[in-house]
């Protein structure tokens, strides 16, 4: 699990990849106030960013030069040190299409271009929440959900 979701009050990293500017400048703004965020312009630079400090979830568009999202994701779900980072595609595409290859790459969601603050917030914190739960569950020292509940401490009293 990656150390900033562990600890109580230090925001999660999100890393922004796109290679337009005006993208990662809103993107920055809507998730800057619950978020650190981090940004890339291009594929080698994410994976380049992931390699030295993991995130807790990547925002990733799917066209760019050289690497396209696709690539990246792949790359990304290739690796067991980055394959649980859950990655929501950004794109102007709104087709079947790329949403099935997406899925098919181990895309966790999508957003659509023109972006709208409320639905790229609700998409990150889904995602941000189920990965917690997914490290809790699979947590080392057998913990879990029902072990630290109030009712399972109450039974072992």
């Amino acid at each position: 699990m990656n150390e900033s979701m562990k600890m109580p009050g230090r925001q999660p990293t999100v890393l922004i990849v796109d290679d337009a500017r005006l993208n990662l400048e809103i993107l920055n703004q809507i998730l800057s106030g619950e978020y650190r965020v981090v940004r890339a312009c291009d594929g080698r630079q994410a994976l380049d960013l992931v390699a030295i400090q993991p995130p807790d979830i990547i925002l990733l568009d799917i066209v760019m030069p050289g690497l396209d999202g696709y690539q990246v994701c792949t790359l990304l779900k290739s690796d067991a040190r980055t394959r649980d980072i859950p990655v929501i595609f950004v794109t102007g595409m709104d087709d079947g299409g790329s949403h099935e290859q997406g899925m098919a790459v181990g895309a966790a969601g999508f957003l659509t271009k023109p972006f709208r603050p409320a639905a790229v917030l609700s998409q990150v914190h889904i995602q941000l929440d189920l990965r917690r739960t997914k490290d809790l569950l699979a947590s080392p020292n057998g913990e879990n959900a029902e072990s630290t509940s109030p009712a399972s401490r109450m039974r072992g009293a």
